[in-house]
Parts: structure tokens; sequence; C-alpha cells
């Protein structure tokens, strides 16, 4: 039976649909020790294991006229070789070759008219390694389940348990014809309707049960409506986009940043903020902008997922609006302020109250979930978005090579030029920066501010330097050769392409 989109999911829909240059995928970096496997090998892996994650063979289904919101169905047009592509980087093949690809690869929409997600096989990476690029829209999973679902993917040993199983046998269930998807859509409007009338003649009934539970909805509300009134000042990062990205990373030892929350108080959480909050900082004061003299707000996704949810497609989060201390100096000021502010929304309601307005929203139409997404993802509600995913603490692999570093990202949206994704990975945490590839063009230098930033905590903390890894500068421009550019772009693997990577080096002009 076809699974239908939630409140939430659907409202990552809308805000990819409200502009023509916001890309709601979710992603992240995976660099590899050791020679990349082939590409028949890569694939093999996935179709043994793609039936532990059945969406992956699933696309959207929109219902006529919007009266509800679009449902999971079977695509039967399903080929691995249109979700699993390859790349070479060129000789020497080094991370700034690697953050060109990815920043395009991160530039394209995924196509809804088929399952959303692509993974991306990249060979050629120095120091002999390689990367995998994933890419998964937001209205698929969030932050977390995208974690969990990634380690179906790897393995917890060199040798995969399941290496001489053969793939489960898949064959698409029918499409739903579009009288039975109306039919289906009108049911759930009826059903939704009469628990909406239920609930408020409970409500009206037993109006002390309710009263808890009223209270808590009343102050998220209350909350949620001051952000909307417009906190987040006017700043250089809150400006139309285009549809071009770029992207690049900061690796920093866990250990260093956790002696830090050690040494100052507060939650590993608290100084990721604090660290952003100083980056933004000397961000904005080297551009002049009056707003390093002034708080930027974050939209700060706060996971719901329970033990038992794990491994569970969807969304599962809370979004809060939190203050960024960008106009304090100060290292340990900063850090301060944001662990009063995290303290007081952990010891208030604001995240039970918004899971529980986000349950309601469930009961909402469609048309307006798409009016209360835009007015979510406003610039006038937040400057920027910050995440921080915890990941495992002990190596993974694939096909026998080892997981080294896996860095995150978050997508931007229109007036919204950058966002920060922060995750750990057995002893590391890794910092993801997406921004504009014209607004934040120079993303390495805010990238140089965050390093700037847990340095100047750690020196307030009187711990250690933290070990911080950056790529290396940008790569020269591409020559010019028989008048047009030429670089190395990536490879799809489909129907009439070659199933092995491309040679290193390989590439094509465009």
């Amino acid at each position: 039976m076809p699974s239908r989109l939630s409140f939430l999911d659907a409202s990552f829909l809308q805000l990819e649909a409200s502009s023509a240059n916001a890309h709601m995928h979710i992603g992240g970096v995976l660099i590899f020790a050791g020679r990349a496997p082939g590409y028949d090998d890569f694939c093999a892996v996935i179709a043994r294991r793609i039936h532990l994650v059945p969406r992956y063979r699933q696309r959207l289904q929109f219902v006529p006229s919007g009266i509800a919101n679009p449902q999971w169905v079977d695509d039967p047009h399903f080929r691995l070789e249109r979700h699993v592509h390859a790349a070479a980087l060129p000789i020497p093949g080094t991370e700034a070759q690697l953050v060109d690809l990815v920043s395009r690869i991160f530039s394209e929409r995924l196509h809804r008219d088929r399952p959303l997600w692509e993974l991306w096989l990249v060979e050629g990476l120095d120091k002999d390694r390689f990367g995998l690029v994933s890419k998964m829209h937001h209205c698929l999973s969030d932050g977390i389940s995208g974690v969990d679902i990634a380690t179906l993917i790897l393995d917890l040993d060199q040798t995969p348990p399941d290496a001489t199983d053969p793939p489960q046998a898949w064959r698409a269930r029918p499409l739903p014809s579009a009288t039975e998807t109306l039919g289906a859509a009108v049911a759930e409007n009826v059903r939704r309707s009469m628990k909406a009338v239920r609930t408020a003649t409970s409500l009206a009934r037993q109006p002390h049960e309710w009263a808890p539970t009223m209270r808590t909805a009343r102050s998220a509300a209350v909350q949620l409506g001051r952000a909307i009134r417009g906190q987040a000042p006017p700043s250089p990062y809150n400006v139309h986009i285009g549809a071009g990205r770029r992207f690049t990373w900061v690796h920093a030892s866990l250990s260093d940043v956790k002696a830090i929350n050690t040494a100052l108080g507060g939650t590993l959480n608290d100084v990721v903020l604090a660290a952003v909050a100083g980056a933004m900082h000397g961000n904005l004061h080297r551009l002049g902008s009056r707003a390093g003299r002034l708080d930027l707000m974050a939209m700060v996704p706060v996971n719901l997922r329970t033990e038992a949810e794990r491994r569970t497609l969807g969304n599962r989060l809370a979004l809060m609006y939190v203050p960024l201390p960008v106009r304090d100096r100060d290292a340990i000021s900063r850090l301060r302020r944001v662990r009063k502010t995290m303290r007081s929304f952990k010891e208030g309601d604001q995240v039970a109250g918004i899971e529980l307005l986000s349950s309601i929203g469930n009961l909402l139409p469609p048309r307006l979930v798409s009016g209360l997404a835009r007015l979510a993802g406003s610039a006038r509600v937040f400057n920027v978005t910050v995440t921080n995913i915890p990941g495992p603490q002990f190596p993974l692999y694939l096909l026998g090579r080892e997981l080294r570093r896996l860095v995150p990202m978050v997508p931007v949206t229109d007036k919204h030029a950058v966002g920060i994704a922060a995750m750990s990975y057995n002893g590391w945490v890794s910092f993801g920066l997406l921004g504009d590839d014209v607004v934040m063009e120079d993303i390495e230098e805010l990238a140089g501010d965050l390093c700037s930033a847990l340095t100047e905590l750690a020196e307030a903390a009187g711990t250690a330097m933290p070990s911080l890894e950056l790529p290396p500068a940008r790569v020269e421009a591409p020559r010019q050769v028989a008048g047009r550019k030429t670089d190395v772009i990536p490879m799809p693997l489909g129907s009439g392409s070659p199933r092995g990577l491309s040679g290193r080096g390989a590439g094509r002009a465009r």
C-alpha cells in the first residue's frame, strides 16, 4: 500500500517548489583509504542490501489538484545504474579537485520522476584514497536517518558478512491509477477532518486532561511567533541565490573539541554553535558588514527519533530558532551565551511543543502546509542553518576499505546563502560548509574563520590546540582548449555507458 508523506516530509518539497534555485537534498562526502572498488563490485553491495531500504526503489506520485500530500510508489523503471555513478579525478587528485567535483554534484537537483537519491564513486584521490558522494532528498530522510541508512551499506568489519549472498528478487507493485490515487486522497482527507473534529470535541469535554498539552503547544506557538515576527537581521548571507553551489570542509579532532567543553562547561553541540558564531563574527567583520555587530538567528534541527525508529526513513526532527552570539568578540562569552540559550530550550518545552505542532500539522490541508513551509523558511525567521549530527565512533568499511572521514551537507534555500553541518565519526568532527557559488564564492575563507574560532576556544580553555585539516587551495581555473573550457566532470553511468570506472584523469569537454 502506498505511503503518504508526512507534514514535515512534504514541507521540504514545498520549500524546493518555492524557488527554482532551492535544492533540498542532504548529502555527504565519504573519504576512504585504499584504491576504489570496481563499479560492478560497488553496485553488487547495494543490490544485496537495497531490500533493507524499500524507499530506495520508490518514487513520488503526486495527487491530482494537490488535495493531499504526495505518496511513495514503486518505480517500475528502477535501475540501479541510474542512481549509482562514477567519476575520476585528474592527476594529482587533490582534495581541492574533489571539492570542485562535489560542488558541481551538489549544484544539480534530483529528478522527481525517479527515486530521490544518488551515489557517486570517485576514484583517483591522492594518498591512495577514493571518495563517495551521497545525495538524498530531505523529504526522504533527515540527517540521523541518513547516518543509520549509511551503516546498511557500510560494514563493521573488513570482510562483508553477506559477500556471497545473492540479491533478493524484487518486482514493482502496479502503480495506482489516477482514480485510485484521487479516491485514496479524498478518503484520507475525510479521516483527517474526522480526527480533527474528535480532537476538538475531546478538548471541549475534557479541558483539564488537555491542559498540559495545551500549555506546551501555547508556549511553542509563542516562541515560534516571536521568530516569525522577524528576529533575523539582514546580513550578506540572506540574499537571493542561484542554482550553483560551493562546498568545502574542516576536520577537527573530536578529543580536542571535547576537551574545550570539558574545560569550559556545556556540551559538544554548544561548542559547535559557539565556533560557528565565532566564524561568522570573523567573516562578517572582514567583509565590513554591520551584521557582524548583531546576533544572527540559526535554525537548529533537533533529533526526535527514538531508538525504535532508527533505520527508518522520513523526518523526525524539531526546528529550533537559536540566537547566534555573533556580535561577541570574546570566545568564552560566545560559548556562555550559547550554553545558557540551549539550556533554557532543554529545560523548557519548546522542543516538545514543536513536535506537538508538527503532529497537528499532519491534520492540515496541503495548501496550508505549503504556506507554512515558505513562512518557516523565510529570511525574516533565520539567517543560517546549523546542524550537528552524532555519528558512529568506530571504523566502518566498504568492501574492506576503511572510511577515514565523513563530511555532512545541509541544503540552502533562497535568501539563505550558507549552511553548516557538523558530524562526528571515529574520533573526528567534520564540518561541511555549503554556499551559493556566487554569494559565497570564497567559502574557503569562512572555513578558515571556523578554524580560527576553534583555536580561539581552545586557547580560552587552556587546552591543546585542536588538530585541524582543510582541503588545499582551490583548483586553478580550467585552461582554454580550442576556444572552450575543459575540465573533468561526473560521468553518469546509464544505458549505453561503460560499467567500469572511467580511467584516471578521464573527462570530456563541455
